[in-house]
Parts: C-alpha cells; sequence; structure tokens
C-alpha cells in the first residue's frame, strides 16, 4: 500500500524531510493490506505530477515500458482482464477494470502491484514517469467509482516515533496511494493477531476515499486512498484501556486557482422556441427597414434632380422676363427721343 512505503530519503530538492509510510512486519499469516500508515511530510502527488496529461491507452500500451521487467507480464493482464469485474455498473472499461484489479492483486511475487510499490519507494521522479499511463488508466476507473464519506482506516503495532510525529503540529502530511478498511473493528482484530497488543491507528475523513469493494480477487470491503491529500487533525485522539490510540485526519482540498464555471440556466422548450421566433420577426423587420431606407433614398435622389432642373427653369424665365423689361424700357425711350426731334 501506499506510494512511499519506506522512511528512505526523498527527492534532492527537499533532502531533509523523509516520507513516513510504515509496513507492518509480519509474524503471522494474516490480511496486510492496512497494516500500515500511508502517510508522507510531503507531498507525494508531486512525483507523478503530469501523468493527468496522458491519452488514454488499453492497458497493453500503459504496461510496455514494463515488457521485459515484470515476469509473466502478458498472463498478469489477460488473468485481469478475465477476472476483474466487467462489465461493471459504475460504467468502467474493461482495461480500466483490470487496471485495478492488478493493483487490488497484492499477492507476493513479481506482480504489477509490488514492481509499482518499488517505483513509490524510489522517491525518484523518473522512476515513476513509465507509470504514468498506468496510473491515468487507474485514476480513471477511480473517477467512476462510488466516493466514500465515512472514516476509513489502516493502523500497526504501536510505534512511538510514528506517535511522535503524528503528534507534531507543525509537520504537514499528505495521503499515499493504498487501500484502508471502513471497519476499524476488523483492523483491530487483524492487528490482534500479532504479537504487540498496543496499536496505532489512524482514520481518515474527506481524503476523496473510493469504494474498490469487489474489483479485486478479495470480497472485503475495501477504499483506495489517492495520494496528495494534505491532512490536518480531526477530532480528538482516543485512547483505549490497553493504551492502543487512535489519530483522527482530515482531508484538506487543494485551493483551486482557476476560475469556477457558472451553472447554466436551463429555460423551458416553449421559452425558447418563443425567443426564436421572435429573432425571426426582428429580422424580418430589418430587411423591410432596409428596404424602406433604399426607398428613401431614391426618393430624395429624384426630388434633388427635380428641385435642381425647377431652379433652373425658373432662373431662365427671370432672364427672359427682365430681358423683356429692357426691351419695353428701349422702345420708350426710342420714341420718347423720336417725338421730341
Amino acid at each position: 500500500m501506499g506510494c512511499c512505503c519506506s522512511k528512505s530519503e526523498v527527492a534532492p530538492s527537499r533532502s531533509d524531510e523523509k516520507y513516513l509510510v510504515v509496513n507492518q512486519p509480519k509474524k503471522v499469516e494474516t490480511n496486510d493490506r492496512y497494516n500500515k500508515i500511508g502517510i508522507s511530510t510531503i507531498d507525494p502527488s508531486l512525483l507523478i505530477k503530469g501523468y493527468e496529461n496522458e491519452s488514454v491507452s488499453s492497458l497493453e500500451e500503459a504496461l510496455q515500458p514494463f515488457h521485459g521487467k515484470i515476469s509473466h507480464l502478458n498472463e498478469q493482464i489477460q488473468e485481469a482482464k478475465s477476472k476483474c469485474h466487467y462489465p461493471s455498473e459504475h460504467n468502467l472499461t474493461h482495461d480500466e477494470s483490470a487496471a485495478l484489479y492488478l493493483y487490488l492483486n497484492q499477492d507476493k511475487g513479481d506482480t504489477v502491484y509490488n514492481n509499482l510499490q518499488q517505483s513509490w519507494n524510489t522517491n525518484n521522479r523518473t522512476q515513476m514517469e513509465p507509470w504514468f499511463k498506468y496510473l491515468k488508466l487507474l485514476k480513471n476507473a477511480l473517477n467512476k467509482l462510488p466516493d466514500v464519506k465515512s472514516e476509513v482506516y489502516q493502523g500497526i503495532s504501536y510505534d512511538k516515533s510514528i506517535e511522535n510525529i503524528l503528534r507534531t503540529k507543525n509537520t504537514s502530511l499528505y495521503t499515499c496511494m493504498g487501500l484502508s478498511s471502513p471497519s476499524i473493528e476488523e483492523l483491530k482484530k487483524n492487528l490482534q493477531n500479532k504479537s504487540d497488543s498496543k496499536m496505532l491507528l489512524v482514520g481518515y475523513r474527506s481524503v476523496d476515499g473510493k469504494d474498490v469493494t469487489g474489483y479485486g480477487p478479495s470480497n472485503q470491503k475495501e477504499t483506495f486512498i489517492w495520494p496528495g491529500i494534505k491532512l490536518t487533525q480531526g477530532k480528538q485522539n482516543e485512547l483505549d484501556k490497553s493504551g492502543s490510540i487512535t489519530f483522527h485526519l482530515t482531508g484538506k482540498k487543494k485551493i483551486q486557482i482557476e476560475v469556477k464555471k457558472k451553472k447554466k440556466k436551463k429555460f423551458p422548450k416553449k421559452f425558447i422556441s418563443y425567443v426564436q421566433q421572435m429573432i425571426v420577426k426582428m429580422l424580418v423587420v430589418v430587411i423591410m427597414l432596409k428596404d424602406i431606407v433604399m426607398v428613401l433614398k431614391d426618393f430624395y435622389i429624384n426630388v434633388h434632380i427635380i428641385v435642381v432642373q425647377l431652379i433652373d427653369v425658373l432662373f431662365v424665365k427671370k432672364i427672359l422676363l427682365i430681358y423683356v423689361n429692357v426691351k419695353d424700357v428701349i422702345n420708350d425711350f426710342v420714341i420718347i427721343v423720336l417725338i421730341n426731334l
């Protein structure tokens, strides 16, 4: 379980910090799927940043980089495709369901799950990059599964150093990739089979857990936790009679920088039809107005021509009238002159 299952040093840029992921040593044959605490003091999702940009592929293509590195890989893929939960009531594709089956198949040996864990343990982004297509397929599957709202649990036999880190208020903690149990009683019962009676349990809330029950070889109820959810102290820690401690951690979602898109209001079909009709009518009116304007323009031009012509006619008439008047005056003058002679 977990994206980082050791206390090894982290990436060079933060080499002073350590991943905090504790695996419970096996002392008897029990179910150890949740017997570990998968938390990190730095954000493990940074190791896989960009995987979401990968194109969706088949399971065979997603695991292509590991051919020759994982023994019997083709057989594992075929087994997953034949035994996975498909068809799925949650609409997972065959490849998505098979990818999830491979992760949930946590048997010993050279399995896909164990190789993925080894890559997480290196705390090296370069080692994680070949897994990006597989992680894209896995995340697509998880996105279709039901959310788990209730508290889920992981646990180990008591470890004082881990308790101290969990109690430190100034330490940032993040989830790692892994499984958890929705039943604290089942987890306690499993841990009680070990030699130590005192336990250290961690409960998680609001970590975007997904119910993967029925998608793996086991029929147990299981919750998948994705890496990179920042954790804060939840309700008060609990201490029982045996000295076992339960820490309650709550996930804090990352602040989204992107502006949330406003939901579009849905209008009734009748209203939409009415608006469409009104738009058509308005277009008809606009076309008619355009025609009227053109007619008025032509009318103006014709009136202008007529006015100009009238002006020209009036001017000629005025000249003729002046000529007639001048002619009469001259004639009168001539007659007067002749009489006086």
